[in-house]
C-alpha cells in the first residue's frame, strides 16, 4: 500500500466524524432559518435559506478536515501507541528514501499496526454543542410555525356607502400591500394604488366597489392584465414586481380609473473595497510566509455575516500551466450594512 493510500484509509473515519459533528450542529439551525423564511417570505425563500444553511456547515466541515493530514496522523499514532517509539512517520514516508535500519523499524511498526484501535483517533461527539443547536433549532422552528398568523395589514379604507350614488360601480375602498423580498430586511407595508417598492416585491391589491361589478382587472399600459377575484365584498389579486408598472383599475360598467404608477426600485450592487493588499500585483517579500487579505463590503439592504473566498493558484509556464482551486469561509464582523472580511493565507501551504 502506498503512503497516500495508507493516510487516506486511516483519515477517512476521522474526517467523517468531524464532518458529522459540523452537520449535526448546523442542520437544526438551517432548518430553523428555513422555517422563519417560510413563515415570513414563502416557500421559495425558505428553500433558498435551507440550501444556504446546509451549505455553510458543509463548507466548514470541508475546511476543518484540512487539518487532518499525514502530519496529524503521525502525531496521533505516536500518541496512542508508545510502542511505535515516535517512528510513525516511517509509515507515511517513501520507501525508496529509507535506509536499512529505517526499513527494519518500519516493518516492526507495521506489524503492530493491526492492533491499533482506529476509533481512538476519531474526534469525540460534540454533545453539548449538538444538543444546544437542536434545542435552539426546535425552539425557533416551533415559534415560527405556531406563532398566530397576522398579515399586519391596515384596515381597508372604505368611503361611506351613503355617499355613493346609485348607478355604475364605483371604487369605494382600496389597499395595496407591499411585501419586499426577505433579503432587504424591510417590513411589509400598506400603500395607495401608486407607490414605490423594491424589485421582486410581492404586491397584493384589495379593492371594494359599490354596487358590485361583474368583473374587475388591472389594465397595464404595456398590455399586461391582472384579473381580480372576488372574495366576499372585496376583489383581490397579487403579482410580483419585476419592473415598473403603469396601470388603471378597470371594472365592468365603470369608466376606467386614473393612471396609477408603481415604481420598481432596483437593488444597488454591493460595494467591495480592497483594503489589503494595496496593489493588485504584490511581489513576495524575502522570508514572507503569510499574506493578509482585508475587504470592506457595504450594501443598501445588508451584507451576509460570512463570505466564501475562492483561491485559484496557477503553476508552470507556457503550455504547461495548471490551475488548482480551493475555497474557505471568511466571517465578517461589523454592522448589518457594512462588514469587514479578513483572512490570512499560508503562502507555503498554497504552493506559491
Amino acid at each position: 500500500m502506498t503512503a497516500e493510500a495508507f493516510v487516506a484509509q486511516w483519515l477517512r473515519p476521522v474526517r467523517a466524524r468531524s464532518g458529522a459533528n459540523d452537520f449535526a450542529i448546523g442542520a437544526p439551525l438551517a432548518a430553523a432559518a428555513a422555517a422563519l423564511g417560510w413563515r415570513w417570505a414563502g416557500v421559495g425563500p425558505a428553500i433558498a435559506m435551507l440550501v444556504a444553511g446546509l451549505a455553510i456547515p458543509a463548507a466548514v466541515a470541508a475546511w476543518g478536515n484540512r487539518r487532518f493530514d499525514s502530519l496529524w496522523l503521525v502525531r496521533q499514532l505516536d500518541a496512542v501507541r508508545p510502542d511505535f517509539e515516535d517512528s510513525a512517520d516511517l509509515l507515511v514516508a517513501a520507501e525508496t528514501g529509507l535506509g536499512p535500519l529505517q526499513r527494519l523499524q518500519r516493518r516492526r511498526i507495521a506489524a503492530r499496526l493491526p492492533f491499533v484501535d482506529a476509533g481512538a483517533l476519531r474526534p469525540g461527539w460534540q454533545t453539548h454543542a449538538i444538543a444546544g443547536a437542536w434545542i435552539a433549532g426546535l425552539a425557533i422552528g416551533a415559534a415560527a410555525l405556531l406563532w398566530p398568523a397576522a398579515d399586519g395589514s391596515a384596515p381597508l379604507r372604505v368611503a361611506p356607502v351613503a355617499a355613493v350614488a346609485a348607478g355604475p360601480p364605483r371604487l369605494i375602498g382600496q389597499r395595496l400591500r407591499i411585501t419586499p423580498p426577505a433579503y432587504t430586511g424591510l417590513a411589509a407595508r400598506d400603500a395607495g394604488l401608486s407607490a414605490r417598492a423594491p424589485v421582486t416585491s410581492r404586491l397584493a391589491w384589495t379593492l371594494r366597489f359599490a354596487p358590485q361589478p361583474a368583473r374587475v382587472m388591472l389594465q397595464a399600459a404595456d398590455g399586461r392584465r391582472i384579473a381580480l377575484a372576488r372574495r366576499g365584498d372585496d376583489w383581490v389579486a397579487s403579482a410580483g414586481l419585476d419592473r415598473s408598472l403603469l396601470y388603471r383599475v378597470v371594472a365592468a360598467e365603470m369608466a376606467p380609473g386614473p393612471l396609477q404608477r408603481i415604481d420598481a426600485i432596483a437593488d444597488t450592487a454591493p460595494v467591495i473595497r480592497v483594503v489589503e493588499p494595496e496593489r493588485t500585483l504584490t511581489p513576495l517579500a524575502a522570508g514572507q510566509t503569510r499574506w493578509r487579505l482585508v475587504f470592506d463590503v457595504t450594501d443598501d439592504h445588508g451584507v451576509a455575516a460570512a463570505a466564501r473566498l475562492r483561491i485559484i493558484v496557477t503553476q508552470g509556464e507556457g503550455e504547461n500551466i495548471t490551475f488548482r482551486e480551493s475555497a474557505r469561509v471568511v466571517p465578517g464582523p461589523g454592522t448589518h450594512r457594512r462588514r469587514r472580511f479578513e483572512t490570512v493565507l499560508d503562502i507555503k501551504g498554497l504552493g506559491l
